[in-house]
C-alpha cells in the first residue's frame, strides 16, 4: 500500500502494518486479497461505532460519510460534492 489517499484511512484506523503487507502494496494486490482485506478492516471497525469512526476520520481529512450499500456508495451526496471520487465502468458493470 502507498502513501496515497488511502494511507490517511490506515493511519487512522491505526493499520500501519497493512502499508508493509504485500498483499496490500497495490490496487491489483487488495483487489487479489479482497477477503483478507475485508476481514481486517471489519475487525477494527467493529471495534468503535459509526459515529465515532465518522468523526475520527474527518478530522483527519479522510471522506467519510455513512452508506448504506457499497454498490452505491459513490452516489452519496457528500462523495458526489466532494468530487472525491469518481465512478469507473468495470467489465463486471455488465
Amino acid at each position: 500500500m502507498s502513501q496515497d489517499a488511502p494511507y490517511a484511512g490506515v493511519r487512522v484506523l491505526d493499520l500501519t502494518t497493512l502499508v508493509a503487507d504485500a498483499r496490500f502494496a497495490s490496487f491489483a494486490d487488495r483487489a487479489r486479497h479482497h477477503e483478507a482485506l475485508v476481514r481486517i478492516l471489519s475487525a477494527k471497525l467493529l471495534e468503535r461505532g459509526t459515529d465515532e469512526w465518522r468523526a475520527l476520520l474527518l478530522v483527519n481529512d479522510v471522506l467519510a460519510e455513512r452508506i448504506y450499500s457499497h454498490a452505491v456508495w459513490h452516489t452519496e451526496d457528500a462523495v458526489t460534492a466532494s468530487r472525491r471520487a469518481s465512478r469507473k465502468r468495470s467489465s463486471r458493470d455488465g
